[in-house]
């Protein structure tokens, strides 16, 4: 588990990037090591900086708290929502154990896929009950006509 300390002793005494640009930036010029993301961001956030790090073999973990959180502990006085570990300098990030909270990343991934599909089951049904309407509809309209033409060559 990464520790807020070891965060800030990166950003002090190391090269870090912050910000999605620079650490997208940071993983094409295969320059980052590890990436840390804030767990507040929004999933479509979090699951670009996955897939990008996911292609590119970097480890990504997550920060436990917002990303005001994250910047306060880098010492900043903004939010920083992703940052990128390029040299750790004197601290011992990159030799901290993996955390269980890349877990709770994949598990909003997959709610999030469970509430698409929901809605697309959803929007099926609908449009196949509005599908049987529309064929009860035409049924119905085929019926009127044909005693129209029935009509019409009675007269």
């Amino acid at each position: 588990m990464i520790q807020p300390n070891d965060i800030r002793l990166a950003v002090d005494s190391g090269d870090v990037a912050l910000g999605a640009r620079q650490v997208i930036r940071s993983i094409e010029s295969s320059s980052a090591k590890l990436v840390v993301i804030a767990s507040g961001n929004k999933a479509d956030a979090i699951n670009d900086i996955k897939y990008i790090t996911g292609i590119s073999g970097i480890r990504l973990e997550v920060f436990t708290g917002n990303s005001m959180e994250l910047g306060s502990v880098c010492g900043k006085p903004y939010s920083v929502s992703v940052l990128a570990v390029i040299d750790p300098g004197n601290s011992n990030i990159l030799n901290a154990p993996e955390t269980a909270a890349t877990a709770s990343v994949e598990s909003k991934e997959e709610e999030i896929e469970d509430e698409d599909e929901t809605v697309e089951e959803e929007q099926d049904e609908e449009s196949m009950q509005a599908g049987s309407e529309n064929e009860e509809e035409s049924a119905e309209d085929a019926e009127s006509d044909g005693a129209q033409e029935i009509n019409e060559q009675s007269d």
